[in-house]
């Protein structure tokens, strides 16, 4: 156990034991600091012991490399927001068997691994305390397998867990699932290649930058389930290679109020061009007047679509369609908008027998000389 004061792992790997500590777990409490000596190169110092970290303790790993256990990250108690992860020298990575973090109520607690790696060998935990929220910086892997980032919800406005270091998978195929009924934000320019699936959770991702959903290498497909929400919140999507799809179901988290949807678009006006599988009835939604979600990719399903928010929400591009939907309805004085343009003209965006009704919403249509709708 460490208090206040500093303990330095300072072992170098020509010595027998390599290990600075070897049994047991390691508690780093209220001032206290555990920290690698710079330039060390020994990578077994903890010998994958435990290590938890209390209200504003600090664990420094330095540039060093090292696998540890589970990590904990407690901090109520503190009084401030805490970064009880951190990384000085930069470089380095600190491979940790588990990552729980649980913030102080009204605070924020902040992991940053500067220009070093956090590499995940198992899940990740956010256990809410009130209004407290974790922020992850820096460089995140996902250690070369799918990984389950269990976000429980708190009363923080915008999100528990936010992620703005770049995650990158670490294999081909790794990806994210997301449990929980929190909001997970997803920040960071991503390279990882996997799916990421939301299921029945009660819960929302919010993307952040346009891309979050990784770069895939092959088709993968983001799956939200009933009572879940994919947000965007000033970014769209980036798929350069039309690699990605959703899969939506439900009307979205009530959490984000009385406005939601399986897919929302929380601000700005952002463009998804993946293709949109209706995988029961669903609704989207555009939250705000003078915002738009513009729809580039055709639907498939024959299931009942809802279109609400006070913003427009848009099918256009060449292949923004919906022709096998059973029913469309346009609530909440939100407007369905079918944008033409004579290099991007599609003359049947809605199929036929699609019967559609606006109970509060409106219809439009976009275009110019050259298109037709």
């Amino acid at each position: 156990v460490i208090y206040d004061g500093t303990l330095l792992l300072a072992k170098s790997n020509g010595t027998l034991p390599v290990n600075a500590i070897t049994n047991g777990a390691v508690t780093v409490n209220d001032g206290g600091v555990l920290k690698y000596a710079s330039g060390i190169t020994n990578a077994d110092l903890i010998a994958y012991s435990a290590v938890t970290v209390n209200q504003t303790g600090r664990l420094d790993f330095n540039g060093a490399s090292d696998g540890i256990g589970a990590l904990s990250v407690y901090s109520p108690g503190a009084l401030t927001d805490t970064t009880p992860i951190i990384n000085t020298a930069g470089s380095g990575n600190l491979a940790v068997n588990g990552l729980t973090i649980q913030p102080a109520a009204g605070f924020l607690t902040r992991i940053d691994t500067g220009t070093g790696m956090l590499t995940l060998s198992n899940n990740v935990t956010f256990n809410a305390t009130s209004t407290g929220r974790a922020q992850i910086s820096g460089n995140l892997s996902l250690g070369g397998t799918t990984r389950t980032l269990t976000v429980n919800q708190g009363f923080a406005t915008n999100y528990d867990l936010s992620i703005d270091a770049v995650i990158s998978g670490g294999a081909a195929g790794a990806g994210i699932t997301k449990a929980g009924g929190g909001v997970l934000r997803l920040g960071g320019a991503n390279t990882f290649d996997g799916n990421l699936s939301v299921g029945n959770s009660l819960g929302t991702v919010v993307l952040g930058h346009s891309q979050a959903l990784g770069t895939p290498s092959a088709a993968r497909t983001v799956s939200i389930g009933t009572g879940d929400t994919l947000a965007l919140d000033g970014a769209g999507i980036y798929d350069p290679n039309n690699w990605i799809a959703l899969s939506l179901n439900g009307t979205g988290d009530s959490r984000l109020g009385a406005v939601s949807g399986a897919l929302v678009n929380l601000s700005g006006s952002n463009t998804v061009p993946c293709a949109i599988a209706l995988a029961g009835t669903t609704q989207i939604a555009t939250k705000q007047a003078g915002d738009k979600l513009t729809l580039t990719g055709p639907f498939t399903g024959a299931y009942a679509l809802t279109v609400a928010g006070a913003g427009e929400t848009a099918l256009a591009g060449a292949n923004g369609t919906i022709l096998a939907a059973s029913a469309i309805t346009v609530v909440s004085n939100g407007v369905l908008r079918l944008d033409n343009t004579a290099l991007n003209n599609n003359a049947n965006r809605i199929g036929n027998s699609i019967p559609i009704t606006l109970a509060g919403g409106a219809f439009g249509l976009s275009g110019d000389g050259g298109a037709t709708n």
